[in-house]
């Protein structure tokens, strides 16, 4: 979020947008964008892959390491029969980490600013907490 409320003075913008976008929202993008296409909602979206092109591969990478994560997240969290292994919990701490550097290694760009419109898009279909 420090790249969309970025500077000293936007503390109170930071933390209001940090927990806004809905998890179920990010995971439907980043499940289009992680088979390596944009979202297409209809045709509020048509043309947009003709001007951005292939999504880039670093955010390929975080798309499709925030969809694994999450679904992990969600089988530790609610099946109770669910056992992780050392091994498989390394794994995916190595799977966050190389996201965020993927992230961090993208350069600003049409292709990283829609991917967070499109996150911060979701929050005017999410109900008020």
């Amino acid at each position: 979020m420090a790249h969309v409320a970025g500077g000293a003075h936007d503390g109170e913008l930071r933390s209001y947008l940090a927990r806004r976008p809905s998890h179920g929202g990010i995971k439907a993008v980043c499940k289009e964008l992680a088979q390596q296409k944009w979202p297409s909602d209809g045709k509020r979206w048509q043309g947009i892959s003709a001007i951005l092109k292939t999504p880039d591969q670093g955010l390929i990478n975080v798309a499709s390491a925030f969809v694994t994560l999450q679904e992990r997240r969600h089988a530790a969290d609610y099946d109770p029969a669910q056992v992780l292994t050392r091994a498989e919990v390394i794994l995916d701490v190595n799977r966050a980490r190389a996201a965020f550097t993927d992230w961090q290694n993208l350069s600003v760009s049409p292709q990283r600013s829609f991917f967070l419109f499109l996150i911060a898009s979701d929050t005017a279909r999410r109900p008020e907490d």
